[in-house]
């Protein structure tokens, strides 16, 4: 979980703080001085003056080509540096080059007005490129230098506090009572952006101290507040706000509400670093609405492709890794890893929430560590239909992937070797967690061993009072128990969580009883595993495959003809099944037009059936080449979270194209309207 703020609160437009302050500021634009090497030129040049005029207008695109103009004639040009990083920010999203820039500016300044110099036209050029360097540096995640800065911008304006952007930054440098302080200086602020900034730093505030009903309530205040300023125009605040009360509502395990603000924070769309199709599909997804959560990554890149340039490079590494989960729990292990690995080479800032670089490497790592490992599974089970002569090469490939998962333990270990941050993990949608599924903290068992796990849920426990949570601390313990070979206390524990786990969990239900059932297993009490793993398969059926787990099952072979009898050998050697009398049964079939498999309980209900496509007409081996696409079919559709999704769909997902002719497009628009404005 992590909370956002607008980005409007760090970058409030110039022309609205000067008014604020009384300054009329467009009468002083022709009179600005500027006094370089010695020599003061008392006007801007006409051609300064005409790009100042097109960066106030928002004409960025074509303010940056006189910008650039004007530094080939003068590199000590002030305006020129100025209007040359506010367009590398807003227009172009270069942080680094819009910050090298602006502070030349800064130096320009310093050498035309001396501090303390009381000249009225140097205090506005004062006042504005002090208030972007501090957003600037916010951004960049710099925050000792924001603070320094935003002295800088008060030393001109001591009326204008930024009390909201102090607040963030203390927050961000973990000085929480600073933080809480300057936070309610601008809930009591005038200026309603500024007290609407410090609720929204107030929720960020509550929710990193771990005070989940204080959160709660100071996001609805927040979200209140935004509501009131949609009227104005303001939709971004709603989107920020919606979203933070949507994720403090979860934190609360309020499912029902936190879907309804996150859907009040998706339509219509703003321009917002905050993407709240990233959270609205993985919530769609914990509850294995897996239909929705891809439409929910299609409205996903659509929000992106519709943000500026500037704040879409904050969300990139986020909306990889939405994708790359969701293809995790379809099985989809090369696409998965491909938009994982994408994600972990190119991280986002972190400048506009409340969450750090570190929480996106952990959970990161930690999920293309299950990526692996699913891979790993799924060539095991191809190497069940395939020849030996393969099945000795599947084995070497499944080993490699599970061997290429430790550089992603050593990433997760790392990051968790900070107390607070391994505290926070097993908190359950609290501030300080890794940035993976709840129902994906499981796999820590393994990555940290079950000793430490175990005590460190005995911390969580002793922390969290909330009422609730403690089917979560179960479901963790039952894991627990598992790997250090207590199978009846996993079962039991297992069995305690499921009781009282949120139903809307589905995901991390299914996860809790296929580790119940499997505790069962191996007690010896099949009775107790059966209902378990019906459970598990029924709630999200990737669950044992990503787990490396075997049914307990038989085969059995309805149909005298060849291919059948092969598709049952074949299936008899599945790593997902293992051959127990009373389990579950997989009958096999021919159907005329091919052959069928179906998973069936022993309660007689149907798990899920497969229809194996005929041989093709030019096979050299048309009965073995049925019977493997049967038990091929078998295990993609009974052993995977069910998932529409085409490659045309898959490259759409991926938005890089997309993104790329998206943002090309809007250049040219941009400039166009540009060219045609009168």
């Amino acid at each position: 979980m992590s909370v956002a703020r607008p980005h409007w609160l760090s970058r409030l437009a110039v022309t609205l703080t000067l008014a604020l302050l009384g300054v009329a500021l467009v009468g002083l634009w022709p009179a600005i001085a500027q006094r370089q090497q010695g020599r003061v030129r008392t006007e801007l040049t006409p051609k300064e003056a005409e790009a100042v005029a097109l960066e106030r207008q928002g004409k960025l695109l074509t303010a940056r080509r006189l910008a650039d103009e004007i530094l080939a004639e003068d590199p000590d040009s002030l305006a020129g540096h100025f209007v040359l990083a506010k367009a590398l920010h807003e227009a172009e999203g270069s942080l680094a080059r819009a910050m090298f820039h602006m502070k030349r500016a800064a130096e320009l300044h310093e050498r035309a007005w001396p501090r303390g110099s009381g000249d009225e036209v140097g205090l506005d050029w004062h006042r504005r490129i002090y208030f972007e360097l501090q957003g600037l540096a916010g951004e960049m995640e710099r925050y000792d230098l924001q603070l320094d800065y935003l002295d800088d911008v008060r030393e001109a304006a001591p009326e204008f506090r930024l009390a909201d952007n102090e607040a963030w930054a203390h927050l961000r440098l973990g000085d929480m009572d600073r933080a809480r302080a300057a936070a309610r200086t601008a809930i009591g602020s005038t200026w309603e952006y500024e007290r609407q900034g410090g609720l929204n730093a107030l929720c960020a505030i509550e929710y990193s101290d771990h005070n989940r009903q204080a959160c709660y309530d100071a996001c609805l205040a927040a979200l209140d507040g935004s509501r009131g300023q949609r009227a104005a125009g303001n939709r971004e605040s709603v989107v920020v706000d919606a979203s933070n009360a949507a994720e403090a509502a979860q934190s609360v395990l309020r499912f029902d509400e936190a879907e309804r603000y996150i859907r009040e924070a998706a339509d219509p769309p703003a321009n917002s670093a905050t993407n709240p199709w990233r959270f609205l599909t993985l919530l769609m997804l914990d509850q294995g609405r897996m239909d929705e959560a891809i439409e929910g990554l299609k409205a996903m890149q659509r929000w992106r492709m519709g943000q500026s340039p500037d704040l879409r490079v904050h969300a990139q590494a986020e909306a990889d890794m939405a994708l790359a989960v969701t293809l995790l729990v379809g099985a989809r292990a090369e696409d998965a890893f491909r938009m994982a690995d994408r994600a972990l080479s190119r991280p986002d800032r972190r400048g506009f929430t409340s969450n750090t670089p570190e929480q996106a490497l952990g959970g990161h790592a930690l999920i293309r560590r299950a990526i692996r490992r699913l891979d790993a599974e799924l060539i095991a089970e191809e190497a069940s239909w395939s020849s030996l002569g393969d099945r000795v090469g599947a084995v070497a490939r499944a080993s490699g992937r599970r061997l290429g998962a430790w550089p992603d333990d050593e990433r997760v270990i790392h990051v968790l070797t900070d107390p607070k941050r391994l505290h926070a993990t097993f908190r359950v949608y609290a501030y300080g967690t890794v940035d993976a599924p709840v129902w994906l903290l499981g796999d820590l068992v393994e990555v940290l061993g079950p000793g430490v796990v175990g005590a460190v849920l005995e911390q969580a426990r002793a922390a969290e009072q909330m009422p609730g949570l403690h089917a979560y601390y179960d479901g963790f313990e039952a894991e627990v128990a598992l790997a250090q070979g207590e199978h009846r206390r996993a079962l039991d524990l297992a069995q305690r969580a499921l009781a009282d786990l949120p139903h809307s969990e589905r995901l991390v239900r299914a996860r809790v009883a296929a580790v119940g059932a499997e505790g069962a297993r191996r007690a010896g009490d099949l009775a107790a595993a059966m209902p378990l793993f019906e459970q598990a398969m029924q709630g999200d059926p990737g669950v044992v495959r990503r787990l490396g787990l075997a049914l307990p099952a038989t085969v059995e072979v309805a149909s005298s003809q060849t291919a059948a009898r092969q598709a049952g050998d074949l299936l008899e050697r599945s790593p997902r099944l293992r051959e127990t009398p009373g389990g579950f049964r997989v009958s096999v079939e021919d159907q005329g037009a091919g052959l069928r498999a179906c998973l069936v309980s022993p309660a007689g209900g149907i798990v899920g059936c497969a229809t194996g496509e005929p041989a093709p007409a030019d096979s050299d081996d048309p009965i073995g080449d049925a019977a493997r696409g049967l038990a091929r079919a078998f295990h993609a559709e009974t052993f995977a979270m069910p998932m529409n999704l085409s490659a045309t769909d898959l490259r759409s997902l991926d938005g890089t194209t997309a993104l790329d002719a998206e943002a090309a497009r809007e250049r040219m628009n941009r400039t166009l309207d540009e060219l045609m404005a009168p």
